[in-house]
């Protein structure tokens, strides 16, 4: 479960008679979490916050914060992440992936919590446009995707430990996707008219 408070915000795990298990500081939390597979009974959460010194992707094991990447002062990240197997130096760990929204320049992020060398943990990438608020991210074979601010679906790649565009994409959708699931091989969204 994620929170935003006035000038925060934390992630928490209930238990089903709604016991609090555990709570850390995440920002303000204003998008789905994302759960990875279990490794040894224990799952890991990732989650995208705002706190006060900008942006933040949270990878979380059971209470403790296994991994942390940061964006740039001001940044905000308001997009739910998508899970998958990204494969940079010779590994292929359990990632997710998310959208820092930020005044001079927004970035594609993937957090690797478990990725043997401490620089290949936290890979960024520059993107045109930020995600859209509310939004989705989604994930087919290390390819990402989600609605920008724009009114346009982007998608990107992460391949040998840098981010690229996606040949023909961006992709105008002439409305703001705050939802996008993948169906196979087609990338299928939901949303409306408005200014994102």
């Amino acid at each position: 479960v994620g929170a935003a408070i006035l000038g925060g915000g934390f992630l928490l795990a209930l238990d089903p008679d709604g016991k609090v298990l555990w709570s850390v500081d995440a920002g303000a939390v204003e998008a789905s979490p994302s759960v990875g597979v279990s490794d040894a009974g224990v799952e890991t959460v990732f989650a995208s916050g705002t706190a006060a010194e900008g942006a933040v992707l949270l990878a979380v094991r059971g209470g403790v914060v296994v991994e942390r990447c940061s964006g740039p002062s001001g940044s905000a990240s308001k997009a739910s992440l998508a899970v998958a197997e990204t494969t940079y130096s010779g590994e292929s760990p359990m990632s997710a992936a998310g959208v820092f929204n930020h005044s001079t320049g927004n970035q594609l992020v993937a957090i690797r919590p478990d990725a043997t060398l401490s620089g290949d943990r936290c890979i960024y990438g520059s993107t045109g446009a930020g995600a859209d608020s509310p939004s989705t991210v989604v994930t087919s074979q290390e390819s990402f995707f989600f609605g920008d601010e724009l009114g346009a679906v982007q998608g990107h790649t992460f391949s040998g430990g840098s981010w690229s565009s996606r040949s023909g994409w961006p992709v105008n959708a002439n409305l703001f996707t705050r939802g996008l699931a993948v169906v196979g091989t087609n990338i299928v969204g939901g949303g409306g008219p408005g200014q994102g």
